[in-house]
């Protein structure tokens, strides 16, 4: 329902359904779950309620999934806190080309044109090469 409300253009139904989750003691939140809500908050630029699933995030330990450091970049940088999506970017132990992707783009998004090159090159130079 979450992921749908979010496709479907509602994210205040899909981050009040996820609130109303947590209320009830469902603590069987999966990673498509957290991906899609932190997509609902970067679609409505809830930064604070997207904070908040960050601290979820790694109170549950999904810290670890490179889907969820993605979908925590992407609204970090979206929302302006490009340093705390870069240090969410440095601290992962496994980076693909999404990640590298979503923080150029955010680099992007703010105009910051040099940052994103910079990247871009260190991406080059780690290997991985975009797609």
């Amino acid at each position: 329902m979450i992921t749908g409300y979010v496709k479907g253009k509602s994210p205040v139904q899909s981050l009040e359904m996820f609130q109303q989750m947590k209320a009830e003691g469902k603590d069987q939140v999966t990673v498509v779950t957290v991906v899609s809500v932190l997509s609902g908050c970067t679609d409505i630029e809830a930064l604070d309620l997207g904070r908040s699933v960050h601290c979820y995030v790694n109170k549950c330990n999904l810290g670890m999934d490179v889907t969820v450091n993605n979908a925590l970049i992407d609204m970090y940088s979206k929302s302006g806190c490009l340093d705390m999506a870069l240090k969410i970017f440095y601290e992962m132990r496994k980076r693909d080309v999404f990640c590298w992707t979503t923080l150029i783009s955010g680099y992007e998004f703010h105009d910051k044109g040099n940052n994103a090159l910079e990247v871009i090159n260190d991406m080059l130079g780690s290997g991985i090469t975009p797609k």
